[in-house]
């Protein structure tokens, strides 16, 4: 029996190779694959348990479809099993039916969310159809928002805010979307909308005041959000704050104070988990905030961390302009035109010469104002 366990784990083991997720919905269907193998060869016993820990997993997501299925797996593994009862068995056929009908209750809702994405998608590549989709897909989202209203779970509320936000950015202009998330903010604390959900309404609701230059209401945002802070969970201050910090850097900047910009980026960069990209566009954020604040010193510094920490950012355009910027900054004539000039050699040479002309006419003009 071990050996054969052992044999089996080995052959199975390769189902394993492609992915290591960890997400819930990925190990199930890594359980599944194992007793569909384990099924197929004859071996009911050892499958019984794989279907057992899919279950089990299952239960971490909203999913009805996936568990219907995995339900029906085990009722078959278990009618072919010599060691079954019948007091198991009655029990997942009760576990079925009343799946199933949970199942056939929630489709049309899981049908008009495809559908909805689906219109969506096909409006984004082909422009010219969204005034012929825009009725259609408000009739799906106001069937949506009704089963979300009369069957109100965390799932429903969330899936239907994520179906008005789409609805509204692809057919409505950047005001009516900005109208539209601001009622859906309001709404999120009358009816008590799940922490996440409204956590993400802050951040879509702030991005869209930069965009329309709501600034009063981006303020009072972020006077209401920081009180908030300090009650996230691990998980949410990890999904929430640094798109949150970086928007209130910005808004900050824009009203030009920066003192409270350089604030919220010191708090940004010290979140852990951040990935190359944020720390890279954090970066330029800092350095942005010090030029505007005339502390080129802060700037340098923080440039020559940053390429430090990333070499391949040497060869970046943008950073050999803000080298050339600080140099002119700092009075550091000689060693601006320096960096001038291989600058240019460096466009001169570059495959794409063409398509960096603006940095080649801005280099002239600033080659003749230095000289």
């Amino acid at each position: 029996s071990m050996q054969k366990n052992a044999l089996l784990d080995a052959l199975l083991a390769v189902l394993l190779e492609y992915s290591n997720s960890s997400k819930s919905d990925f190990i199930i269907n890594r359980y599944k694959a194992k007793y569909e193998v384990l099924n197929y060869k004859g071996f009911h016993e050892q499958a019984l348990n794989y279907i057992r820990a899919a279950l089990d997993a299952c239960g971490k997501i909203n999913h009805p479809r996936l568990r219907l299925r995995i339900l029906e797996d085990y009722r078959d593994a278990l009618a072919k099993s010599a060691s079954t009862t019948w007091e198991e068995y009655s029990e997942i056929l009760s576990r079925i039916e009343s799946t199933s009908s949970m199942v056939a209750q929630s489709m049309p809702f899981e049908e008009d969310l495809k559908k909805l994405n689906v219109i969506v998608r096909d409006t984004r590549q082909n422009p010219e159809r969204l005034e012929g989709y825009r009725e259609i897909s408000r009739e799906i989202l106001d069937k949506i928002e009704n089963y979300a209203d009369d069957h109100e779970t965390a799932h429903n509320r969330e899936q239907a805010f994520s179906s008005e936000y789409v609805f509204s950015k692809t057919f409505e202009d950047k005001y009516a979307l900005h109208k539209r998330l601001v009622n859906l903010e309001k709404k999120s604390h009358k009816e008590n909308y799940p922490r996440d959900i409204r956590l993400q309404i802050v951040t879509l609701l702030m991005e869209s005041c930069m965009e329309v230059g709501d600034f009063l209401l981006i303020n009072g945002m972020i006077y209401k959000t920081d009180k908030q802070i300090t009650n996230l969970t691990p998980a949410q201050r990890q999904n929430f704050l640094p798109r949150y910090l970086e928007l209130a850097a910005s808004y900050y900047f824009y009203e030009n104070d920066l003192q409270s910009a350089q604030s919220r980026l010191e708090e940004l960069t010290e979140i852990e988990g951040l990935d190359d990209e944020q720390q890279i566009r954090y970066g330029y954020h800092k350095i942005g905030v010090y030029l505007a604040a005339n502390l080129h010193r802060s700037a340098s510094d923080t440039l020559k961390v940053l390429i430090e920490q990333f070499p391949a950012l040497k060869q970046e355009h943008s950073i050999r302009l803000i080298e050339l910027i600080l140099h002119i900054e700092m009075n550091k004539r000689e060693d601006a035109l320096v960096l001038l000039q291989r600058f240019r050699s460096h466009i001169r040479k570059s495959k794409d010469s063409r398509k960096l002309s603006h940095y080649r006419q801005f280099l002239d003009l600033l080659r003749r104002l230095r000289t």
